[in-house]
């Protein structure tokens, strides 16, 4: 036996005897070799040494004898002291003493040695405005506000923190909460009858997940759900999936929750926020400060007056192109729904809400902003009591949030048409809150109304799984048992077991060059080598004659004081840190201000910052707006055809000091067919020859002594096209005559260049293709195909001149060519021959 408490008794050594016949008398009891014989049982089978101290420490023996045989067996005993608990001030406390640190602060030593301890309340009451008690991680009471919730339902319809209801039909990307690290937008769809929110975007710390339907993604990538994670500060965030909704819960610093999130996986979400956000949030929730007055407070503070115009001061991303939203119209109206049709949904409405759970609710929310959208929202879809819903599952959180148990309202209302959506392999009903999971299988201890999995199997993603095919999880990632994984917040190296997952503190081996920095990165366990870590904000900075200009650094990634950060002009490599007459820099070193930008001032500034023996830098030009051109194009366009030289050509006014060409976003240089040409007074780019993709925009650029300047030139090309023009058309000969025959075209190229005879040749063309193709022959600037006396009507058809330049072939309109029979042919003894001969050729 090991490990035994000095206040405990010794568990009891026992000892068995196999062999019959052993009398009692004949077993004896021994330690360290002496024969003892206090707490010995009556059997004399069992010892027990009550209050053990150190000197029980060793081996002790029983030995049995019969018939002169003697057979022993031993016990060792290790007696261990109890656990100190030892607090920072010297104090300590022994295993099992429970004492108390502060006012608030209640401790047990554990068997480990280590401090639990708990909250305690003073006692001290906490009221209104702050009638909640909060302990922070560190047991320090604070009397906050109560949770306040803001929601939005169907299409959608904005309940706020401080009460204000009201339609928004935005179809952009708005700001609806924001409160410290977490920030929540959410992005409309506007279709012919609906502005109903598609997607949600939440933003804590590093993170970034988006909730689209039933779709989770963390960063970008797909997440697991239920997932969790934790972050470097102690905060933790998961993620719930209740097969009907999703929640997202954040927990930190004593705040259990800081952040509760519910989305339906349509279009509906809400926000419980802590207390401690009351009166510093931001967005369509509305400024939190108990005054339902001021609800619509846009992003400068000011209050708006309309719901449409509230809502666009929101915006986030298309800001330039999201126009304010009209104001809702009567969709009942617009649908043309009215009389019998109108008043059966508003009876079914008024039945709904004259049943509890919300007729009790009515005591203490109001409920006619509810029927009234409800009205709305069913009379904008045709009638459909479904449309609804969405409301009604609103108005239960925020039945619930006033004092009225609303929760499972599907279940206790009887009067409702509503039903829950599922996945498939689910169940709506009660069950254990959390949900069962893989490391919870059979769920928390509380209850809630959800979609369940049979017993046995849990909900991951939208699917149902059996406990025994878990891995593990960690921040929206699965991992199979074997698979190895990181937890950066937390420092941990992990691999997933069959029975959970073993973790191990990581170690970091990070070493950063001489030029690098160490800086520790949110969500990364060990540090990183940060290298250019100093940037100027503003490096191309132009200042107007004779006004102040301010020069910033930003620095990534660490802390800096001002001393750390020096100021240099070039030329010269000049300190000006501490130049007081001619410039100004801010307490914390990064803004340098030129007080007066004039010429002597324009040219090379950086900032220079050095940490912890590491260094870097930003730097900036400064220049004075271009007084008068630097350079001009000669032609603002240039037309040109494939094939020919193209000249771009731009005139200097003043003495520059550099030149350069950027043709359609590419900086030039003279190679290839690119020839570049800077003179005194000009310069000019010429393309040797020019083709149809060296067609765009080309600058000429030009820097002077503190200025610069541009001008484009428009490079308009062509295909190199060709006039082809027939001689005459048809062409009519006989046959078997010496009398000129002939097809011709003249033919001339668009870029002016000539075009030769062995770039065409002429074809016989039929049924649209080519055959019997020849070289044409040049004559008196015609490209001709010759028939020969002894041509034959079979000769005869059309033809065509196909011209071949720079691999493009271009086919020239047909010349019909007429043979017409001799009035001569025949005559004579070879006119059967002839005749027989004629018929083969037309064949």
């Amino acid at each position: 036996s090991s490990g035994i408490n000095a206040e405990w008794s010794l568990r009891p050594g026992t000892c068995e005897v196999k062999v019959d016949g052993v009398m009692k008398d004949d077993i004896k009891w021994y330690k360290d070799g002496e024969e003892i014989t206090n707490g010995i049982s009556s059997d004399r089978l069992v010892l027990k040494v009550k209050k053990t101290d150190a000197e029980d420490d060793g081996t002790y023996t029983c030995e049995a004898t019969k018939g002169g045989v003697t057979a022993t067996d031993d016990f060792s005993v290790t007696v261990v002291g109890p656990k100190i608990c030892e607090h920072e001030n010297g104090h300590t406390w022994e295993e099992g003493d429970i004492y108390t640190l502060s006012e608030t602060v209640e401790c047990t030593c554990d068997q480990a040695g280590v401090h639990v301890c708990d909250c305690v309340d003073d006692g001290e009451e906490c009221t209104d405005p702050n009638p909640v008690v909060w302990f922070n991680d560190e047991c320090v009471k604070t009397c906050v506000p109560e949770y306040g919730l803001c929601s939005a339902a169907a299409d959608p319809f904005y309940n706020t923190f401080d009460g204000s209801e009201f339609e928004f039909k935005g179809d952009c990307k708005y700001n609806f909460f924001s409160c410290g690290d977490v920030k929540m937008y959410a992005d409309h769809v506007k279709d012919e009858a609906s502005a109903k929110t598609k997607s949600i975007e939440i933003a804590f710390k590093v993170d970034t997940f988006k909730l689209e339907g039933a779709r989770v993604t963390l960063n970008g990538d797909q997440a697991t759900i239920p997932m969790h994670k934790t972050y470097g500060d102690g905060a933790v965030l998961t993620i719930e999936n209740l097969g009907n909704g999703y929640e997202l819960k954040i927990v930190h610093d004593g705040k259990d929750p800081m952040i509760l999130f519910k989305w339906d996986k349509v279009s509906s979400y809400s926000v419980q926020s802590h207390g401690t956000c009351k009166g510093f949030t931001g967005g369509m929730c509305g400024a939190w400060d108990g005054k339902k007055n001021n609800d619509l407070t846009g992003p400068d503070g000011d209050v708006i007056k309309s719901a449409e115009d509230f809502g666009t001061a929101w915006v986030v991303d298309d800001v330039e192109d999201c126009p304010v939203p009209p104001e809702p119209t009567d969709a009942c109206d617009d649908m043309g729904i009215e009389g019998a049709d109108r008043v059966k949904i508003e009876t079914y409405i008024d039945n709904v809400l004259g049943a509890n759970p919300f007729k009790k609710c009515s005591e203490k929310v109001d409920l006619e902003p509810v029927a009234a959208e409800m009205l709305q929202q069913i009379c904008g879809l045709f009638g459909d009591l479904d449309a609804g819903c969405a409301l009604l599952g609103q108005l239960a959180e925020k039945c619930t949030a006033a004092g009225v148990k609303a929760d499972g309202w599907e279940s206790k209302n009887k009067e409702h048409q509503c039903v829950p959506s599922c996945p498939a392999g689910t169940n709506y009903g009660t069950g254990p809150k959390p949900a069962p999971s893989c490391d919870k299988p059979f769920g928390g201890g509380k209850t809630q109304d959800a979609c369940f999995c049979p017993e046995g199997q849990v909900l991951i993603d939208e699917n149902c799984v059996d406990v025994g095919e878990c891995g593990c999880e960690y921040g929206g990632k699965l991992f199979e048992v074997g698979d190895k994984f990181e937890k950066g917040d937390e420092c941990k190296s992990c691999t997933c077991r069959g029975e959970g997952e073993d973790c191990a503190d990581m170690t970091c081996k990070t070493k950063c060059k001489d030029d690098q920095l160490e800086v520790d990165v949110e969500g990364d366990c060990c540090p990183s080598c940060l290298s250019d870590w100093v940037t100027a904000v503003n490096p191309e900075a132009e200042g107007e004659q004779g006004e102040s200009l301010a020069l910033t650094c930003e620095v990534e990634g660490v802390e800096i004081a001002a001393e750390e950060v020096t100021w240099i002009r070039n030329p010269g490599n000049e300190d000006i840190t501490k130049g007081k007459q001619a410039y100004d820099v801010s307490k914390d070193g990064l803004t340098l201000t030129i007080k007066k930008v004039d010429k002597k001032r324009v040219g090379a500034y950086k900032c220079v910052v050095e940490k912890d023996g590491s260094t870097s830098e930003g730097n900036f030009d400064v220049t004075l707006p271009v007084e008068e051109d630097l350079i001009v194009a000669v032609n603002k366009e240039v037309e040109f055809t494939a094939g020919e030289n193209a000249k771009a050509e731009c005139t200097l006014l003043q003495p520059v000091t550099e030149v350069t060409w950027t043709c359609n976003g590419k900086k030039m240089t003279s190679e290839g067919n690119v020839e570049i040409t800077v003179k005194k007074a000009y310069t000019k780019i010429t393309f040797k020859p020019a083709g149809t993709e060296d067609a765009g925009t080309c600058t000429c650029s030009a820097k002077g002594i503190g200025t610069e300047d541009s001008d484009d030139v428009e490079l308009i090309g062509g295909d190199n096209e060709l006039t082809i023009k027939e001689v005459a058309n048809p062409v009519e000969c006989m046959e078997k005559t010496k009398k000129d025959c002939r097809t011709g075209w003249t033919i001339e190229s668009a870029n002016g260049n000539k075009v030769t005879s062995k770039q065409v040749k002429v074809c016989k063309f039929n049924n649209g293709k080519t055959s019997s193709c020849k070289p044409s022959k040049s004559s008196k600037g015609a490209f001709e195909r010759k028939f020969g006396k002894k041509r034959k009507i079979a000769h005869g058809g059309e033809y065509v001149a196909v011209v071949t330049i720079d691999g493009v072939e271009t086919v020239s309109d047909p010349i019909t060519l007429n043979i017409i029979a001799n009035p001569d042919k025949g005559k004579g003894k070879n006119k059967d021959k002839e005749d027989k001969k004629d018929k083969e050729d037309k064949k």
